[in-house]
């Protein structure tokens, strides 16, 4: 309360604004910015989380414009609100969360926004983030979450660079599921496993005997078909007609040059595919649209055994195995 000067024993209320809360005939005070008071009151109040004052001695604090936010008590505001994201992460502007980051609290940079399940990406320093597989019941070995920063840049060291990317990979992996690392996690950290995309996780290969069961019985399959060729084919009548149409269409093969081409297709073909299971590169889905036709060459003969051919040493791919013969031609 603020004494008055004609009278002593008079005492008024301090205005809104000030604020006053000893005994004694000290003259109210203004409120600091970041702060208000009503009439009467006996101290300033910090204004709220998401308001802010600039001036002293406010009655009120203004609240922030949408796309921003603050702190307790705060002067201006400086902080991204929920559902944004400071993506340069130096506080001059912000932007709506993409649909893999997790903007449920403000004051969010990309170097702290969290990653929803399902998403993975390779550092905290990019706003690029891929969706993982899931099993259908949105069951994923990327767990998404908050990963920490790294130390300071590593400037023109090659050797600190090398380092540094090699913390980044593991930087990455904190992502993932346990047992599971690498790109979109789908590396298996333990031996003996392969990545299930069906499933979106790591499972195990099987015994030693299970794999030799299915060896033997893909080869004993292959063997009968190829003795079915052979009988097929031993007959006089249909041998000439198989003869036949093997002059017609070898003769037509050399004059359009296709064996070559088609060498060349499967080739690259080939190496594409590998990229992803092996590499642990993720192509544009664009990219992975435009070469789904050429999935009509994959015969997996194997998968009718239930076996992975992941699990074969060095990791060849089924699709590899399945289209061997076309490079042949």
């Amino acid at each position: 309360m603020q004494p008055s000067e004609i009278d002593a024993d008079t005492c008024e209320v301090c205005p809104a604004g000030t604020a006053k809360g000893a005994v004694g005939n000290k003259a109210c005070v203004s409120c600091a910015p970041g702060h208000f008071a009503e009439s009467g009151a006996l101290e300033c109040s910090p204004c709220a989380e998401g308001t802010y004052m600039a001036t002293a001695g406010a009655a009120l604090c203004e609240r922030c414009p949408t796309t921003l936010s603050s702190a307790e008590g705060a002067s201006k505001c400086s902080l991204c609100a929920v559902g944004y994201f400071d993506h340069a992460g130096l506080g001059t502007g912000c932007e709506v969360c993409p649909k893999w980051a997790e903007c449920s609290s403000h004051n969010l940079t990309l170097f702290s926004v969290p990653l929803k399940r399902g998403y993975w990406r390779l550092s905290v320093r990019t706003a690029d983030a891929r969706a993982c597989a899931t099993d259908g019941s949105n069951v994923s070995s990327c767990l998404g979450g908050l990963l920490t920063t790294l130390g300071s840049n590593a400037g023109d060291d090659p050797d600190e660079t090398v380092r540094r990317r090699q913390l980044m990979a593991l930087e990455a992996d904190g992502y993932c599921a346990t047992h599971h690392d690498g790109t979109l996690c789908r590396g298996c950290q333990q031996t003996e496993h392969y990545y299930d995309d069906a499933r979106a996780t790591c499972m195990p290969c099987g015994s030693r005997r299970e794999v030799a069961v299915s060896i033997s019985v893909a080869i004993l399959v292959c063997a009968a078909i190829l003795l079915c060729c052979y009988a097929a084919t031993s007959n006089t009548m249909v041998a000439k007609i198989v003869a036949r149409v093997r002059s017609v269409a070898r003769d037509a093969l050399k004059r359009s040059g296709l064996p070559a081409k088609l060498k060349i297709l499967v080739g690259f073909y080939q190496v594409v595919i590998t990229l992803g299971p092996i590499y642990r590169a993720s192509l544009p889905d664009f990219y992975k649209q435009l070469m789904s036709p050429f999935d009509l060459l994959t015969f997996r003969i194997i998968d009718v055994f239930n076996f992975p051919v992941e699990c074969f040493a060095g990791h060849f791919r089924k699709r590899n195995v399945s289209t061997l013969g076309l490079q042949l031609v």
